[in-house]
């Protein structure tokens, strides 16, 4: 049932991306289904590269949802109507998210190939190699995080070229942000964001896992990453006239960037403080004032 489906998104954002979670709860009740729906597929396939020991197995679960998402854009005879709405049998698509998208992509005419490059970037996720120096990691942050926030802008009624631009600096700074604060939980899998010229430059990547935590070289690299992701989050707040007055609410997103990096500064940007492994309190408040003043 769609209601069920679109539960479901809802439900797996709340858990999996609290944050973004809390914006989409600024939208119109139907955009807000969307948002879910659109930010549910982002995790799924985020998700990929943690689930598989094998990258053929992944490239295969990638290659089964962009054959998905190609299925709710296929038309058939009727005009207007999507297949893949429905499986042969009258039933529900495969998965509660394919069965959550398929309206929002119906209603607000999404672009099929931000989809498309949202796969594509997670394909390059599988080969699991760090980013070489801030300009590879700022590529990948766009490419996984550009895509879906031009969705977003797109349910949201912005979709001209200065809208999207915005929607990119947004969606690099926010993918910066939290890649620091996932380092602690993405190290122990062998998963390591942050610039390797940069670990070079400032000593070195330390030897071994432990030495992570108390080491010089990973506090100065996250530092560079955590100003180049203002950098983004206050290109995008200075273009904010760019966004009509419904996409302004997602503004927020830079609040919250900030409001983070804040606290990683105030540690020092050692990223392994216990701290920093949680939302600061005041986010909840924060997002709700700068909302309701319109001063994101």
């Amino acid at each position: 049932m769609p209601g069920e489906s679109s539960s479901y998104c809802a439900e797996q954002v709340r858990l999996g991306d609290n944050d973004r979670f809390l914006i989409c709860l600024f939208a119109p009740e139907r955009e807000r289904l969307a948002l879910f729906a659109l930010h549910a597929f982002n995790l799924e396939l985020a998700r990929v590269p943690w689930r598989v020991t094998d990258s053929l197995v992944g490239l295969l679960r990638l290659q089964w949802w962009r054959e998905s998402i190609e299925r709710l854009y296929a038309t058939d005879h009727a005009p207007g109507r999507m297949q893949g709405t429905a499986s042969t049998s009258g039933g529900p698509l495969p998965h509660a998210v394919l069965d959550a998208l398929a309206p929002a992509i119906r209603g607000f005419a999404l672009s099929r190939h931000h989809f498309h490059a949202l796969i594509d970037a997670r394909e390059h996720d599988l080969a699991d190699a760090p980013p070489a120096d801030m300009a590879a990691l700022q590529a990948h942050a766009e490419a996984t995080a550009a895509p879906l926030m031009q969705l977003v802008m797109e349910v949201l009624g912005a979709r001209d070229a200065a809208a999207h631009a915005v929607a990119r600096r947004l969606g690099i700074g926010w993918t910066l942000t939290s890649g620091l604060r996932s380092v602690p939980r993405h190290l122990p899998h062998g998963r390591v964001m942050l610039p390797t010229d940069a670990l070079r430059r400032h000593g070195g990547p330390p030897a071994s896992l432990r030495q992570w935590p108390q080491s010089p070289a990973v506090s100065a690299a996250a530092a560079e990453v955590a100003a180049a992701a203002a950098t983004h989050f206050d290109a995008a707040h200075r273009s904010r006239a760019a966004l009509p007055e419904p996409a302004r609410s997602w503004l927020l997103l830079s609040r919250l960037g900030r409001l983070y990096l804040a606290h990683l500064r105030k540690h020092g940007h050692r990223l392994f403080t216990p701290a920093l492994q949680r939302p600061p309190a005041a986010r909840h408040i924060s997002l709700l004032w700068h909302h309701l003043t319109d001063r994101p």
